[in-house]
């Protein structure tokens, strides 16, 4: 059974296709793997040696091409639904202190 195709712009467009990869072969014989990250937003190219040597992925440019169709979803999944992010937040000072000047800090949601 053939594992499904996309588009370039399906799989951007997808929060659920994690990893996806595309090949091609140029006019000169060399064959290249694409890879897409999605949870970087990244693309990476690596030229595929003949024989037993290992594919190294290199991040591509924004001025590099990528394959429009032929990419078939390596991981799926989910995002996390509570995604992590900075908060940041005043720190209250004691009415002791120097630098607070008897003032303290009062929260304007009430």
């Amino acid at each position: 059974m053939m594992k499904p195709q996309y588009t370039l712009v399906e799989i951007i467009r997808d929060p659920r296709m994690l990893v996806c990869e595309a090949s091609e072969m140029t006019r000169d014989g060399h064959y290249y793997l694409y890879r897409y990250n999605g949870t970087e937003e990244k693309f990476y190219r690596a030229t595929v040696p003949s024989g037993a040597a290992s594919t190294h992925f290199q991040m591509l440019e924004t001025t590099d091409k990528v394959p429009l169709g032929g990419w078939h979803v390596v991981v799926s999944g989910e995002f996390s639904k509570s995604r992590l992010h900075v908060v940041t937040k005043k720190r209250r000072h004691s009415a002791g202190s120097g630098d607070a000047k008897g003032k303290t800090f009062r929260n304007s949601m009430r």
